[in-house]
């Protein structure tokens, strides 16, 4: 028959091993946001130079068309 105190440490093993996974996870979750926060400037900044592109481009096809 198992012991209490067997049980008690396969359970605070079990609970420790948890801990470390969540914490883990925890570290890996952070990594992701931290890799879309990055993403999600790129892809703005990117839109801005589109924005100011386009806008370039309109201002030269209207004076091209005023000529």
């Amino acid at each position: 028959m198992t012991s209490l105190k067997s049980i008690e440490k396969y359970m605070h093993a079990m609970d420790m091993n948890n801990r470390e996974s969540h914490e883990k996870y925890e570290k890996e979750m952070e990594g992701v946001k931290q890799a879309m926060k990055r993403t999600d400037d790129e892809i703005s900044q990117f839109i801005k130079n589109l924005e100011r592109q386009i806008g370039q481009l309109t201002s030269a096809w209207n004076l091209q068309k005023k000529e």
